[in-house]
């Protein structure tokens, strides 16, 4: 896949997948707008790429609130004009017993890892549409396939996000729009 020019939204910019995949995606020449909630990481992960040359759009966004993901995509479109590809990066884990994870807590799970991204495809569908074509790469986790121990929550976030990605698929089936479900197994970040 050609990705010069290429507008890339890319939420969790500033943890370590999101960080790292910024810095593959500035080397293929794309234009990133980077989504994160720690606007000193963010504004630091803007200036790297842009000493590369690297066309950047900060967008400081808590996912965790239910009305973060409204406006993002509108945001990008009034900048630069389109969205071709949507990454979904940003996660949040919890390692607890159930019985000890407060309903604010599972609720926040939920938002980040699973309802965050639902909204984010939601808005840019109908762009994705009109121009008939565009990627959505929902990044879960091998969590999302076989459930552990103290992952409940952070499981059943995953499981909803690889659920939604395939059904999306099929749903979008016979177009040029085009849903990837990536489910890493062990990344060494802050995260874990």
């Amino acid at each position: 896949m050609i990705l010069q020019n290429q507008v890339i939204i890319l939420t969790g910019a500033t943890g370590g997948i999101g960080r790292h995949l910024a810095h593959q995606l500035a080397e293929q020449d794309a234009q990133l707008v980077l989504v994160a909630s720690n606007e000193l990481k963010l504004m630091e992960l803007a200036g790297e790429l842009r000493m590369r040359n690297t066309r950047v759009m900060e967008v400081l966004a808590d996912l965790r609130s239910p009305n973060a993901a409204q406006g993002i995509i509108e945001q990008v479109l009034r900048t630069w004009g389109k969205v071709d590809i949507l990454i979904t990066n940003a996660g949040i884990l919890d390692f607890t017993i159930l019985e000890q994870q407060s309903s604010a807590r599972i609720a926040e799970l939920m938002q980040v890892n699973a309802i965050a991204p639902m909204q984010l495809v939601s808005g840019v569908l109908p762009y994705f549409k009109h121009v008939n074509r565009g990627h959505i790469v929902n990044v879960g986790s091998i969590f999302g396939s076989l459930a552990y121990p103290y992952y409940a929550t952070y499981s059943a976030s995953k499981y909803a996000l690889r659920g939604f990605s395939q059904a999306l698929r099929r749903e979008l089936a016979g177009s040029e729009i085009h849903v990837t479900y990536v489910a890493p197994r062990a990344v060494r970040t802050a995260l874990n």
